[in-house]
């Protein structure tokens, strides 16, 4: 019986730290494991309000550790057409694990079950919330950590 390949989603509302968690676990990745084939690309996306006008930075991912590939896609926001991106990652790079964001409900969902179909197990996970702002990082950064450690038992990384 072979392994089924898998998608863990960062699942949420918008703002929320799944982008940032998903940046910490790629960082995380890069510093700890020998990569071999790599493609990445930067995302830039634009969040403006009057109180709060910022530039994120999104990543579009796609490495081989240990003979395996993992594709990571950070935007996961409605009209952002992960369903095409994660098909792209699934028949283009053969991605055995997936690590992407979505929000709460809605199309983000969908588009992560229709693409998974049977091929692909879902975990779906959250952020980590904190309601101290100074605490938003560290907590970004044990979820990213812990993360890899689901990647780790499902049998992706050594």
């Amino acid at each position: 019986m072979s392994r089924k390949k898998t998608i863990v989603v960062i699942q949420g509302p918008g703002r929320k730290g799944k982008s940032s968690t998903i940046l910490n676990f790629a960082n995380l990745v890069a510093n700890k494991y020998p990569i071999g084939k790599a493609s990445q690309e930067l995302l830039r996306r634009e969040h403006f309000s009057k109180s709060n006008p910022q530039t994120l930075v999104d990543i579009r991912l796609t490495l081989e550790i240990n003979k395996q590939v993992l594709a990571i896609e950070s935007i996961g926001d409605p009209y952002s057409h992960l369903y095409k991106r994660l098909i792209e990652q699934i028949t283009k790079y053969k991605a055995d694990f997936i690590l992407c964001a979505c929000r709460s409900s809605g199309q983000t969902v969908l588009d992560i079950l229709s693409a998974a179909g049977d091929d692909y197990h879902i975990v779906w996970s959250s952020p980590y919330g904190s309601l101290v702002d100074s605490m938003i990082n560290t907590h970004n950064n044990i979820k990213a950590k812990h993360i890899l450690d689901v990647f780790k038992d499902i049998g992706g990384f050594k």
